[in-house]
């Protein structure tokens, strides 16, 4: 995706992130709601895409990404791990 360039734009950015994503759910078998990263990618990236739909610029766009991501992953303390070594850790525990 990224071999053979020299500049990353916005654009390319959002793909990058967007291959992440798809990239986790694949091999972890995630998906948001699963107390993962997913949990804080998802709600960035889509916060993200709908500041540059809105016209925002790339500052403002960056911090409302921030905000939805930290979001995410404040929603997901009151969660059950179901994926990952945590998950694991509880299934051993209970």
């Amino acid at each position: 995706m990224l071999r053979d360039k020299t500049e990353l734009t916005l654009g390319g950015f959002i793909s990058f992130i967007e291959a992440m994503i798809t990239g986790i759910k694949e091999r972890g078998k995630a998906e948001v709601s699963d107390k993962t990263i997913l949990d804080s990618l998802v709600p960035g990236l889509e916060s993200l895409k709908q500041s540059i739909e809105n016209g925002d610029d790339l500052k403002l766009s960056a911090e409302k990404a921030f905000l939805s991501a930290e979001e995410g992953m404040k929603k997901t303390i009151q969660m059950k791990s179901l994926k990952g070594r945590a998950a694991r850790y509880l299934s051993m525990n209970q």
